[in-house]
């Protein structure tokens, strides 16, 4: 139903609009076009607007819409990330089981990440007698809404599963991209103008240099294939600096590796305009 109101918006008040990115719509004849349509909805990058295509629809009168209903998409991701418990009170047992694991356990200090709980981005979740950390990987619409508080959609997710007292006792993912540009996306702790963006596999990762980097963006891909999808949230108007730290793996085929992988991304990155590209990795393996 959201791709034929999508169809239909395109096919009218939108028909100039072109097609920039997976999912992803914008104006061709503005320089760096605010407005972006897709499948899920629209965002205003300049106002922070958000909303479904149906609220779009009716904004600008279109005829028709009453065959449109305002029902989200509910997958099982979705599903799970929905009833997964919120970790924003420091008295929950969400909050106590997060701060186990990040900060007793991995040693990351809570100043690292307790804006990210606040706004629901890591939660926890039980299954018969698996305890789990969820935190999700989305596309650059979805983490656009889930930073503005509107409605965005959950396809993929990682799973951190623990003890009781915190320990880890290993990760899975759970969903699938579908060739989608997605990644866990971690906002600057501090306004500094800096356009730069850090890259790294891991979430323990981005945490653990964020406050010695709190100007920066972070991107976590999760692991090393998802660093082969994660450029389109890179364009040379929005950062002028990245970093991408790569894993330091051993694989029978050099080509396969974290870093083979994170230097074409940086390659790429490079291809696109961006002026300052760094690929690192540590000097030991694993």
């Amino acid at each position: 139903m959201s791709n034929e109101l999508l169809k239909k918006l395109l096919g009218t008040h939108f028909s100039h609009f072109k097609q920039v990115g997976y999912d992803d719509w914008r104006d061709p004849n503005e320089s760096n076009p605010s407005l972006s349509l897709s499948s899920r909805g629209y965002f205003d990058h300049r106002t922070y607007d958000c909303g479904s295509l149906l609220k779009l629809a009716k904004a600008y009168h279109l005829s028709g819409l009453q065959n449109f209903k305002e029902i989200p998409h509910k997958t099982l991701i979705q599903k799970i990330w929905a009833e997964s418990q919120l970790a924003r009170d420091s008295k929950s047992e969400a909050f106590k089981l997060v701060n186990a694991y990040l900060t007793k356990s991995r040693k990351i200090p809570l100043n690292a990440y307790i804006d990210l709980l606040n706004i629901g981005m890591f939660r926890v979740n039980q299954y018969k007698d698996k305890i789990m950390i969820v935190y999700p990987s989305l596309s650059v619409i979805d983490a656009q809404h889930a930073f503005n508080k509107c409605y965005y959609e959950v396809k993929r997710i990682q799973r951190i599963f623990i003890n009781e007292d915190g320990a880890k006792k290993y990760k899975k993912h759970l969903g699938t991209q579908n060739g989608e540009a997605v990644g866990f996306v971690i906002s600057p702790l501090e306004n500094t103008n800096e356009n730069s963006a850090i890259v790294v596999e891991g979430i323990e990762d981005a945490l653990s240099i964020r406050l010695s980097n709190p100007g920066a963006w972070y991107f976590v891909a999760t692991d090393k294939n998802g660093l082969r999808n994660i450029e389109q949230y890179f364009h040379k108007d929005k950062f002028s600096s990245v970093l991408i730290i790569a894993a330091h793996d051993i694989e029978e085929n050099p080509a396969v590796t974290g870093q083979a992988i994170s230097w074409r991304l940086g390659q790429r990155h490079k291809a696109s305009g961006i002026e300052k590209v760094q690929v690192l990795m540590p000097a030991v393996p694993k």
